[in-house]
C-alpha cells in the first residue's frame, strides 16, 4: 500500500512541466541529496529527468547505497554512468580513489565529465563501451537518458559500439581490488554467466537488476541475487530490484 501511495505521489510531482519549472528556477543546477549539484543544461536531459533529480527519485535506492557503502578503501567501477550523477556522488565518499565510468551512450560522455568536474571529482576515467562478450553490439537510445536497449540492431537509430568484458576493462584500467556499481539494463547477466572471474577482487556490489533473457532462459532479479550469493557474496541490503552485496 505504501509503495502504491509513493508511486501516485511520484507521478504527481515528477513530470515534464514541473521539470521545466525546476530547471528554470535553479538555472539547471539541481542539488541532489544535499551532497552534489547536477548540471542539467544538456539537451539530452529531459525535463522529466530534472524533476526526478529534484525530488531525489532518480536512482534513489542506488544513491542511498552509495552514501552508505562507498568509502576510500577501494577503487570504484561504475557500469552505466548515464549523467554522471552516481559517479559524482561516489566521488564525495571515495577520497581520491579512482572512479571508472562506463557509458554506452556517446551523447552522454560530455555530460558525465561536466558533472564530475563541477563536483570536483578528479581521479576518474570514462569509457564509451558496452560490457559484454568481445564483439560489437548495437545500442538503441530510449526516450530518456536513463533508457536504452543493448543487443541487436532494431532501428535506424541503433549505433554499433565496442564491447569488452568486465575482466578486460579491469585490465585496461589497471584495477585490482574494487567496488562495483552496476545498472546496465539487463546486461549484468552476461557478467554473472560468462565472466564471473571478474568479481574475484570485488569487495562490494551495488546493483540494479533487470529481468532479461539469455539463450532462451528468463532470469529474474531473484535469480541474479542467487547467482551472486553463490559467487561468494552475502546480500546485506535490498530494496525491490536493487541489492547490495559484500564479499564474504
Amino acid at each position: 500500500m505504501l509503495a502504491k501511495l509513493k508511486g501516485i505521489v511520484a507521478k504527481i510531482l515528477c513530470n515534464s512541466i514541473s521539470g521545466e519549472i525546476i530547471g528554470f528556477i535553479l538555472n539547471n543546477k539541481i542539488p541532489f541529496f544535499s551532497t552534489i549539484t547536477v548540471l542539467t543544461d544538456s539537451s539530452f536531459i529531459s525535463p522529466y529527468i530534472k524533476s526526478l533529480l529534484f525530488w531525489r527519485i532518480y536512482e534513489g535506492a542506488e544513491a542511498k547505497y552509495v552514501m552508505k557503502f562507498i568509502n576510500d578503501e577501494h577503487d570504484i567501477v561504475e557500469l552505466g554512468s548515464s549523467l554522471g550523477v552516481i559517479a559524482s556522488l561516489a566521488g564525495k565518499y571515495s577520497g581520491n580513489k579512482k572512479i571508472v565510468c562506463v557509458e554506452i551512450n556517446s551523447d552522454l560522455i560530455p555530460v558525465i565529465e561536466k558533472n564530475l568536474i563541477y563536483n570536483k571529482v578528479e581521479n576518474y576515467s570514462i569509457q564509451n563501451i558496452a560490457i559484454g562478450d568481445s564483439v560489437d553490439l548495437w545500442f538503441t537510445p530510449g526516450l530518456h537518458s536513463s533508457h536504452g536497449q543493448v543487443g541487436q540492431r532494431v532501428s535506424d537509430k541503433s549505433i554499433k559500439i565496442k564491447a569488452v568484458t568486465l575482466s578486460e576493462l579491469l585490465k585496461i584500467e589497471q584495477i585490482t581490488d574494487y567496488k562495483l556499481i552496476c545498472d546496465i539494463e539487463g546486461s549484468e547477466i552476461d557478467i554473472l554467466l560468462s565472466d564471473p572471474q571478474s568479481l574475484k577482487n570485488c569487495h562490494t556490489i551495488i546493483i540494479e537488476t533487470h529481468k532479461t533473457e539469455r539463450n532462451g532462459q528468463i532470469y529474474q532479479p531473484a535469480d541474479m541475487k542467487e547467482i551472486i550469493i553463490n559467487l561468494g557474496f552475502v546480500c546485506v541490503e535490498e530494496r525491490d530490484v536493487n541489492y547490495v552485496f559484500s564479499r564474504i
